[in-house]
């Protein structure tokens, strides 16, 4: 895969990213889809391109030359054509990051809103809490009570 920069979203970014996860997670929990993703990248980039910075875009194409799928994404004058392979693990790594974001966000405000933590607190509990969650192994599929997944 092409090398591309990924440039850090915005904090009006991030909570556009929470209004539009937040229907999807009625106990608080959020789970992410593919189009949902898209959604958001797309809802992005017309906020920044209405305010003249670089478009992303995310588009299918199809290999004139062999016929193979193909996913280009654009930045700007920047455009790469990845497999649908790898748009899949970039959007699971967009995904992961994004409900890892959501996640930090929700930690940091509960120790200073709902324990009256300091900043220095928060910083030191989501070190902590990051080097949990990235050690700890993935999580087996949730269960429903009729022991179907």
């Amino acid at each position: 895969m092409s090398d591309a920069t990924i440039h850090q979203l915005t904090d009006a970014e991030i909570d556009m990213i929470t209004e539009l996860a937040r229907p999807f997670g009625a106990d608080g929990s959020v789970t992410l889809r593919r189009d949902l993703v898209v959604s958001m990248i797309n809802e992005i980039a017309y906020h920044r391109a209405a305010r003249g910075e670089d478009l992303l875009n995310v588009s299918s194409v199809v290999s004139m030359r062999d016929g193979r799928p193909l996913v280009r994404i654009q930045f700007g004058s920047r455009s790469i054509q990845i497999t649908p392979e790898e748009a899949t693990a970039f959007a699971t790594n967009l995904m992961n990051g994004a409900s890892a974001a959501l996640a930090d966000a929700f930690l940091t405000g509960f120790v200073a809103q709902c324990i009256k933590g300091t900043p220095e607190d928060a910083a030191r509990l989501l070190s902590e809490f990051r080097v949990y969650r990235d050690q700890r192994p993935d999580p087996p599929p949730a269960t429903r009570a009729d022991g179907e997944t």
